[in-house]
């Protein structure tokens, strides 16, 4: 047996669907708390706060599985890129291994970094400093066919890895917005359940077909009952 309180979010919405449905096709059940303040408006209003939290449950998971996606392909782009430059890199070092200056100011003698911010960082420089050395540009571009425009392209990627980046942060903001309202949803339904149970638990109290209905479980009078205890 579970608290409602501890089960997860998809079976306590469950549950009050559940609840709903069985109070609107059983009249008895509702003339019997009717009495205690759940009327048909009663009803309607967690109706209703059970519809928001549905919706704002399902548009958390679209916004998660939308972050998991744009996480997959930066992380994807990340390594694409970094593989390219670690390349590069290795073609340049060899080059200007007799060429101490040159080999200093585009930072070849520095290990790639891992984060990838830093990354990004050494990327752009690397990117944008070894087009401005044209005796080196002429034998890459002569040896190993790396040219000024394969460079230029490379820093195009490197902009729309700095663009991914923004995309999954953004989508992270979302999924951060898209779960505080489904958890404040999701309090106002618990209260409002939380009570019911306890109201109906009293109302019902040695009619364990009626609790049943409502999957209301009530432990045997031998062991004290903690409120909330459901199936």
């Amino acid at each position: 047996m579970k608290y409602y309180s501890s089960k997860s979010i998809p079976a306590r919405l469950t549950h009050a669907e559940e609840i709903i449905t069985t109070l609107s096709i059983d009249e008895a059940l509702r003339e019997r708390l009717a009495a205690t303040g759940y009327t048909e408006n009663e009803l309607q209003v967690v109706q209703g706060l059970l519809e928001e939290a549905q919706q704002l449950e399902t548009n958390q998971q679209v916004q998660l599985g939308k972050q998991t996606s744009a996480t997959t392909a930066l992380n994807e782009s990340t390594q694409i890129i970094r593989l390219k430059f670690v390349f590069d890199r290795r073609i340049c070092r060899h080059v200007l291994k007799k060429d101490t200056l040159v080999f200093e100011e585009l930072r070849l003698h520095l290990k790639t970094k891992k984060s990838r911010e830093a990354l990004i960082r050494q990327m752009k420089h690397f990117y944008e400093e070894v087009v401005k050395y044209p005796e080196l540009m002429a034998r890459l571009s002569a040896e190993y066919n790396l040219t000024v425009e394969l460079f230029a392209s490379r820093r195009e990627e490197v902009g729309a890895l700095v663009q991914a980046i923004q995309k999954q942060q953004y989508q992270v903001g979302l999924v951060r917005v898209a779960t505080q309202e489904r958890q404040e949803a999701m309090k106002q339904l618990d209260a409002w359940m939380s009570v019911f149970i306890g109201i109906a638990r009293l109302i019902f109290r040695g009619e364990e077909a009626n609790l049943q209905k409502l999957r209301i479980h009530v432990q045997p009078r031998s062991r004290r009952v903690a409120p909330e205890e459901e199936t």
